[in-house]
């Protein structure tokens, strides 16, 4: 029995010959997109997660800088308070005592009613994040060593965001009394 008996035309023997050849193609074809796809939102969901992580190191860093100038803030009131003699008996270092403190921005004496507790207690809650920021304060006559830290406990776990630290001086002379 030749081939050709078997099948009555060329085109029917190309055409059995095929037959499920489409269906390999399509199932090749839908595993390669479906590849792709996974690798795509793999890709998506990786950038969606560092990019919450730069915002909340962004705004750990400015909670970080913000803790240091409140305490420059509280100097300069001394120094003009200093200056014009309002409060002859003021230091660069009244109302800043050294130790731990959790501040916020509406502090205008950093002393014992504001040492920080451990773990923190105070948070501080932007964008649905919270946050935590202890301030060390070391003062001495001569100068003022300030390190603002910022922590947070979000996603179950407490860890250190950003650290920021400052020395303020005590460079203002009292000026010599008039002739």
């Amino acid at each position: 029995m030749s081939i050709t008996s078997l099948y009555k035309t060329k085109k029917e023997f190309l055409k059995q010959s095929h037959s499920g050849q489409i269906l390999v193609e399509v199932m090749l074809a839908i595993s390669i997109s479906v590849i792709s796809l996974i690798g795509f939102f793999g890709l998506l969901q990786t950038s969606f997660k560092l990019s919450r992580i730069t915002s909340e190191n962004y705004i750990a860093s400015h909670l970080a800088v913000e803790g240091v100038e409140i305490v420059a803030n509280i100097i300069q009131r001394n120094y003009v308070e200093m200056e014009g003699n309002m409060r002859a008996a003021y230091a660069f270092n009244t109302d800043i005592e050294s130790g731990d403190f959790e501040i916020d921005t509406n502090v205008f004496k950093i002393d014992s009613t504001l040492y920080a507790t451990n773990p923190l207690s105070h948070p501080i809650t932007l964008n649905g994040l919270t946050f935590y920021r202890r301030v060390s304060i070391a003062s001495n006559g001569s100068s003022i060593h300030v390190i603002s830290s910022v922590y947070s406990s979000n996603f179950g776990t407490s860890q250190s965001l950003a650290s920021v630290e400052d020395t303020f001086l005590n460079w203002w002379q009292q000026p010599p009394p008039a002739l």
